[in-house]
């Protein structure tokens, strides 16, 4: 059983999202948590189950916990079935159930998106698109947009050893964090420029403006297998979604 991450990008979304999506059509609260679960498997087999996990507990998890004790604290309606009392707050099955539903499908959906990313490269993406016929200019753009959060963490970091190798103080309270912020800023806007220019003085040299077939040194082709699961998931799609009109 080959792994998730040697598919092909198009067919790793598709699949992906078959499970994240499957909670907001099956009616049950629990199956968010399921989906959430086969994922974290997925991740585990493909080799980033820890990195995975750490990234839904500073992001997904948070978030649904919050929305968890607000759907069951706030929700209204008539005919509420209290199970306890917190002062003048009271908690309901209804807001429980809603929250469940609300909170399990946040982390199936969520958790898709985030294993997609992390087990397909940005390469693997742009090519994906350029296979698709997208203008060579939009995936510019899309890779640029997907590239400067990381480049900028990795030359934010390298510029603050570089501060604190000539003695700046960068970490610390509150206010000492602050003196070091335009020390620690304005390198890193200032290298964001020249970088940009960079990146326009080398498109030019490889003639992206110029029109007609483009090539590329990186390239991905679409197997039979990929193909097969893409209409799987389109079907059992399709298969939940008549169930979801005809049955439940």
């Amino acid at each position: 059983m080959s792994k998730i991450k040697s598919l092909y990008p198009s067919t790793k979304l598709v699949l992906l999202l078959t499970i994240g999506v499957s909670p907001f059509i099956i009616e049950n609260p629990f199956v968010g948590f399921i989906t959430f679960g086969l994922i974290t498997i997925i991740s585990i087999y493909n080799g980033i189950g820890i990195r995975f996990l750490r990234i839904i507990r500073n992001t997904l998890l948070i978030l649904a916990i919050f929305m968890l004790i607000m759907r069951s604290l706030f929700i209204v309606g008539d005919d509420l079935h209290y199970v306890y009392q917190i002062a003048s707050l009271k908690i309901s099955i209804e807001g429980i159930v809603s929250g469940l539903y609300m909170s399990g499908r946040m982390l199936s959906l969520g958790s898709s998106l985030i294993l997609f990313f992390e087990i397909t490269s940005t390469q693997d993406i742009v090519a994906n698109l350029k296979n698709t016929g997208v203008n060579p200019k939009v995936t510019y753009v899309m890779l640029a947009s997907l590239q400067m959060i990381p480049e900028m963490k990795k030359q934010s970091n390298t510029i603050m050893e570089a501060q604190q190798s000539r003695g700046i103080e960068t970490t610390g309270n509150i206010i000492t964090r602050l003196k070091a912020l335009i020390p620690s800023v304005t390198p890193l806007v200032l290298s964001s420029i020249l970088n940009t220019e960079e990146k326009a003085l080398t498109l030019e040299a490889r003639a992206f403006t110029i029109k007609g077939p483009k090539t590329s040194l990186h390239k991905i082709y679409k197997k039979r297998s990929d193909k097969n699961i893409f209409w799987i998931c389109l079907l059992i799609i399709l298969i939940l979604i008549i169930m979801k009109v005809f049955i439940w």
